[in-house]
């Protein structure tokens, strides 16, 4: 944060009192060891029940996030993006004395706005408006109704890692974090599940497989939701193998080291469970081929529409893959959409090989 040059000490006092102010009140809304999902499931059927209760329709309602604070880096990010705001707003308009009154005369819009005009990501932009609105007990877009749009097609996940880089790491960091790294490569967990989790948390299913459950509480995921992680048949014997290296009753791997590629290896996870489960696409029965909700074949009289989930997914490079294969494995990876795996993922251009 850049440092700010008070007029005087009265000035630097009271900026330092309101940054005070602020703290207290985003402390008010800790609920860090909660679940954030139930949470926020909990908030907005109490809106519907209000809405329905006041005559509204609750399908246009526009349901928010969790009221609470789940996270201790999140509070600790959104205290000091809220003192950022307020340290601009106090240097160019003196006469403000709490947050509030800034929100009320239009101040902190105009602050965002800054942050438009000086070109930041508009990721940074948004999250500078989250903070002021959790703050504030309001919606991000009261704080500005014109941010920037973030453009996910940007976005990338690890795209360059591949089976030579993660031989090179497994070789270069073998005698430390070998076990770990093979661990990663059967689950595909990401880093704060693979820190919550004992020997004892794989537990055995039908057939003798181990499997993953994850509650999103005790065993962290992202969001805190809960789901079932698979490990592939030819992972089982060496996941049991490499389970007897840890003693029970203590954790597998407190802190995963920096140095470790959790969403490359991630994709690696996902890569073994596609060839594992996948279908040829030409043995794809063509009734599976239709899509969802398509007029040509959900319309006509008396047609039921359809329930299958259509049997392929097209990329937008022309690559085609096996859709029920992807959604079982988004499931596994604590996704929610197929289109996650085919585009995070299964990144390669070049046709995927069973090696």
């Amino acid at each position: 944060m850049n440092r700010i040059k008070y007029a005087s000490t009265e000035e630097r006092q009271r900026v330092t009192k309101l940054a005070r102010g602020i703290s207290k009140s985003l402390h008010e809304l800790n609920a860090t060891g909660t679940s954030k999902r139930e949470a926020r499931a909990e908030h907005n059927a109490k809106l519907q029940a209000k809405a329905i209760a006041e005559g509204r329709d609750p399908k246009k309602l526009r349901y928010d996030a969790s009221p609470g604070i789940h996270s201790f880096g999140t509070m600790d990010g959104y205290c000091k993006d809220c003192e950022r705001a307020l340290r601009w707003v106090t240097k160019r308009h003196p006469e403000v004395t709490t947050i509030r009154f800034a929100y009320k005369k239009g101040y902190l819009r105009e602050y965002i706005q800054d942050c438009i005009d000086r070109g930041l990501a508009a990721h940074t932009i948004d999250k500078y408006a989250c903070a002021l609105a959790k703050l504030l007990r309001v919606h991000s877009w009261e704080i500005h109704d014109n941010k920037p749009r973030r453009d996910y097609r940007k976005y990338t996940r690890s795209r360059g890692y591949s089976e030579a880089r993660f031989e090179q790491d497994r070789s270069k960091y073998s005698s430390k974090y070998g076990p770990i790294i093979d661990l990663m490569r059967c689950t595909g967990v990401r880093r704060e599940t693979f820190e919550t989790l004992y020997p004892e948390s794989f537990v055995e299913g039908p057939g003798g497989k181990l499997y993953l459950p994850v509650d999103g509480k005790k065993i962290k995921t992202k969001g805190g939701r809960p789901g079932l992680i698979e490990i592939i048949d030819e992972n089982q014997v060496k996941l049991r193998e490499l389970l007897a290296l840890f003693p029970k009753g203590q954790l597998i791997c407190p802190k995963v080291p920096n140095q470790i590629d959790e969403h490359g290896i991630r994709s690696l996870y996902a890569e073994d469970f596609y060839f594992a489960i996948a279908r040829p696409i030409d043995s794809i029965p063509l009734n599976e081929r239709i899509p969802l909700k398509n007029p040509k074949f959900d319309n006509r009289p008396g047609r039921k529409p359809r329930t299958s989930v259509p049997g392929i997914y097209h990329r937008k490079d022309g690559r085609l893959f096996d859709r029920k294969a992807l959604l079982r494995i988004s499931k596994s990876l604590i996704h929610e959409r197929d289109d996650v795996v085919a585009q995070n993922y299964l990144w390669r251009s070049e046709p995927l090989r069973k090696r």
